[in-house]
Protein backbone atom coordinates (compact mmCIF):
# COMPACT_ATOMS: atom_id res chain seq x y z
CA UNK A 1 0.00 0.00 0.00
CA UNK A 2 1.09 3.30 -0.91
CA UNK A 3 0.28 6.21 1.78
CA UNK A 4 -1.53 8.85 0.58
CA UNK A 5 0.87 11.53 1.62
CA UNK A 6 3.73 10.05 -0.95
CA UNK A 7 1.12 10.79 -3.60
CA UNK A 8 -0.32 14.11 -1.99
CA UNK A 9 1.48 16.47 0.58
CA UNK A 10 -1.19 15.65 3.47
CA UNK A 11 0.10 16.62 6.63
CA UNK A 12 -2.55 14.90 8.69
CA UNK A 13 -0.85 11.31 9.07
CA UNK A 14 -3.31 8.88 9.84
CA UNK A 15 -1.43 5.72 10.25
CA UNK A 16 1.59 3.74 11.88
CA UNK A 17 3.40 3.31 8.27
CA UNK A 18 2.65 7.20 7.71
CA UNK A 19 4.55 8.28 10.54
CA UNK A 20 7.65 7.22 9.03
CA UNK A 21 7.33 9.60 6.53
CA UNK A 22 8.64 12.96 8.06
CA UNK A 23 9.22 16.48 6.68
CA UNK A 24 12.83 18.03 7.47
CA UNK A 25 14.19 21.21 6.13
CA UNK A 26 17.71 21.46 4.25
CA UNK A 27 18.95 24.96 2.61
CA UNK A 28 21.78 24.68 -0.14
CA UNK A 29 24.31 27.65 -0.88
CA UNK A 30 25.92 26.12 -3.34
CA UNK A 31 24.70 26.63 -7.66
CA UNK A 32 25.61 22.71 -7.85
CA UNK A 33 22.65 20.84 -5.45
CA UNK A 34 25.18 17.75 -5.18
CA UNK A 35 22.43 15.17 -5.96
CA UNK A 36 20.40 13.13 -8.61
CA UNK A 37 16.91 12.39 -9.00
CA UNK A 38 14.28 10.03 -9.98
CA UNK A 39 11.05 9.96 -11.30
CA UNK A 40 8.66 7.88 -8.87
CA UNK A 41 4.72 8.00 -9.85
CA UNK A 42 5.30 11.53 -10.75
CA UNK A 43 7.02 12.71 -7.59
CA UNK A 44 10.71 13.63 -7.10
CA UNK A 45 12.89 11.35 -4.96
CA UNK A 46 16.38 11.11 -4.33
CA UNK A 47 18.46 8.88 -5.98
CA UNK A 48 22.06 9.72 -4.72
CA UNK A 49 24.31 12.34 -2.81
CA UNK A 50 27.39 13.25 -4.52
CA UNK A 51 30.45 12.93 -1.85
CA UNK A 52 31.65 16.15 -0.42
CA UNK A 53 28.09 17.53 -2.29
CA UNK A 54 26.47 20.40 -1.16
CA UNK A 55 23.35 18.16 -0.63
CA UNK A 56 25.10 15.97 1.86
CA UNK A 57 26.32 18.74 3.98
CA UNK A 58 22.90 20.23 4.24
CA UNK A 59 21.75 17.08 5.40
CA UNK A 60 19.44 15.40 2.74
CA UNK A 61 18.78 11.20 2.80
CA UNK A 62 18.34 9.24 -0.51
CA UNK A 63 15.35 8.54 -0.69
CA UNK A 64 13.69 11.38 0.55
CA UNK A 65 10.72 12.97 -1.90
CA UNK A 66 11.11 16.68 -2.61
CA UNK A 67 8.12 18.12 -1.04
CA UNK A 68 8.67 21.87 -1.53
CA UNK A 69 11.53 23.66 -3.74
CA UNK A 70 11.57 27.07 -1.63
CA UNK A 71 7.92 27.95 -0.82
CA UNK A 72 6.91 26.16 -3.93
CA UNK A 73 4.83 22.89 -3.20
CA UNK A 74 5.46 19.98 -5.52
CA UNK A 75 2.40 18.27 -4.81
CA UNK A 76 1.06 19.52 -8.07
CA UNK A 77 4.17 19.69 -10.66
CA UNK A 78 5.18 16.75 -12.47
CA UNK A 79 8.48 15.44 -11.99
CA UNK A 80 9.94 17.90 -14.93
CA UNK A 81 8.55 20.59 -13.24
CA UNK A 82 9.86 20.34 -10.13
CA UNK A 83 13.39 19.90 -11.72
CA UNK A 84 12.53 22.99 -13.40
CA UNK A 85 12.41 24.36 -9.80
CA UNK A 86 15.61 23.14 -9.19
CA UNK A 87 16.73 24.55 -11.61
CA UNK A 88 15.95 28.11 -11.63
CA UNK A 89 15.36 28.94 -8.18
CA UNK A 90 17.69 31.23 -6.51
CA UNK A 91 20.38 30.38 -3.96
CA UNK A 92 20.52 29.69 -1.16
CA UNK A 93 17.67 27.58 -1.69
CA UNK A 94 15.45 25.75 0.94
CA UNK A 95 14.25 22.52 0.10
CA UNK A 96 11.71 20.68 2.34
CA UNK A 97 12.18 16.74 2.06
CA UNK A 98 10.13 13.98 3.31
CA UNK A 99 11.92 11.18 3.78
CA UNK A 100 9.99 8.28 2.26
CA UNK A 101 10.94 4.92 3.85
CA UNK A 102 12.74 2.18 1.80
CA UNK A 103 9.68 0.19 1.60
CA UNK A 104 6.92 2.21 0.57
CA UNK A 105 9.54 3.74 -2.18
CA UNK A 106 9.81 -0.15 -2.73
CA UNK A 107 6.31 -0.17 -3.26
CA UNK A 108 5.95 2.99 -5.25
CA UNK A 109 8.37 1.80 -7.37
CA UNK A 110 6.62 -1.90 -8.48
CA UNK A 111 3.76 0.11 -9.08
CA UNK A 112 5.11 2.42 -11.55
CA UNK A 113 6.71 -0.37 -13.11
CA UNK A 114 2.64 -2.50 -13.10
CA UNK A 115 1.50 1.35 -14.91
CA UNK A 116 4.41 1.00 -17.28
CA UNK A 117 3.90 -2.81 -18.56
CA UNK A 118 0.03 -2.11 -18.97
CA UNK A 119 0.83 0.92 -21.72
CA UNK A 120 -0.44 0.19 -24.63
CA UNK A 121 1.22 2.48 -27.04
CA UNK A 122 4.74 1.96 -26.77
CA UNK A 123 5.82 5.18 -28.38
CA UNK A 124 4.99 6.95 -25.11
CA UNK A 125 7.92 6.19 -23.81
CA UNK A 126 7.88 4.49 -20.19
CA UNK A 127 8.40 7.89 -18.14
CA UNK A 128 10.28 6.00 -15.19
CA UNK A 129 13.92 6.89 -16.43
CA UNK A 130 16.05 7.71 -13.88
CA UNK A 131 16.93 11.73 -14.50
CA UNK A 132 20.65 11.06 -13.79
CA UNK A 133 21.81 14.54 -13.85
CA UNK A 134 23.37 17.26 -11.56
CA UNK A 135 20.54 20.13 -11.05
CA UNK A 136 22.27 23.26 -11.16
CA UNK A 137 20.51 26.10 -10.85
CA UNK A 138 20.74 30.09 -10.64
CA UNK A 139 22.76 31.91 -8.23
Amino acid sequence: KIPSSFINNNNNIQNEEETLMEDYEVTIDQEMLGLTVENVLERTIIRTLLPNGAAIHAGAKIGSLIAKVGNVDTSNLTHFETIDELRQSQRPLKLTLRYISSDILRCAREEMGRLIRGRIDPSLGSGGEDDEMEVQGRK
